[in-house]
């Protein structure tokens, strides 16, 4: 009988709660108010490791630059040891922008931020070049 319980008590605890649920509710609308893409980086063929990059439109006044050519980024990294999910990459990314834990960079100075975005990561990080 009291295996049973502590089995009960395993499976609660990996349960969402609702306040997970709400989070998860209010990080999507946050980002679709707020203009937030995401990027997967991955390779198709070995499903282990990857970075997923979230980033927003961001109007900023910086020497040199035009206004409105920044983004606010953030970044959610998978071990290689690990199987990429991008689900979860997908949520810690937006998690981090949504707290602020960001950086401004100027990725719209070519036209094309995902391009900009994916050859300065993968650059960052050889092991998740592919």
């Amino acid at each position: 009988m009291q295996q049973e319980s502590d089995s009960k008590w395993y499976w609660n605890s990996f349960t969402p709660s609702k306040s997970n649920l709400d989070l998860e509710d209010e990080l999507k609308d946050w980002a679709e108010e707020n203009w937030v893409r995401t990027i997967h980086l991955f390779d198709k063929h070995y499903p282990y490791g990857g970075t997923t990059i979230c980033y927003k439109p961001e109007v900023h006044d910086s020497q040199g630059y035009p206004r409105g050519k920044f983004a606010q980024v953030s970044v959610a990294y998978c071990n290689p040891k690990d199987r990429y999910n991008r689900k979860l990459g997908q949520r810690l990314a937006l998690e981090n922008l949504y707290d602020g834990h960001c950086i401004l960079l100027p990725v719209y100075t070519n036209g094309n931020p995902v391009v900009v975005l994916r050859e300065f990561f993968e650059s960052m990080a050889p092991a998740f070049a592919w």
